[in-house]
């Protein structure tokens, strides 16, 4: 109820949820017991090793810290928009404006997801230009995880 209220005090829909976020791995994160998806990238799961120089790494595991930096200290608002396969719901989160999910990509620790929509295609190769995060030269080609 308390969450309602300070939507509706602010002028946020019903639907949306606001507050702190604990992050679950690279594009999941839980607000107020409701667990949500961030709608429109891929990211690799928690144990999908990676290399850089050789030197094998967790990358799902450097995903989910990216994720926990862009959120830590701050009220994340996500806007439910579907059901993803999983049963968890797909969302659009953001930090004062700030789209999550395409944070995630342009730091390069996320893809595009085209088979959800194209509004990260742009991004995704400007981090693959500049070589950011998953894309940085002998980590790893895509499609190698998913």
């Amino acid at each position: 109820m308390a969450l309602f209220m300070t939507a509706a005090s602010v002028g946020l829909a019903a639907t949306d949820v606001v507050g702190a976020a604990a992050v679950s791995d690279g594009q999941t994160l839980t607000i107020a017991g409701q667990s949500f998806r961030l709608h429109g990238i891929a990211v690799p799961e928690v144990g999908t090793v990676c290399r850089r120089q050789e030197r094998p790494f967790d990358c799902g595991k450097v995903a989910a810290s990216q994720l926990a930096d862009l959120t830590a200290g701050a009220t994340v608002r996500c806007v439910p928009i579907d059901h993803a396969a999983t049963g968890r719901r797909l969302a659009r989160c953001s930090v004062d404006g700030y789209d999550l999910a395409g944070g995630m990509v342009y730091t390069g620790w996320a893809r595009a997801d085209r088979g959800q929509t194209d509004r990260f295609n742009g991004t995704e190769a400007e981090a693959r230009r500049a070589g950011r995060g998953l894309w940085a030269a002998g980590i790893l080609r895509p499609p190698d995880w998913q």
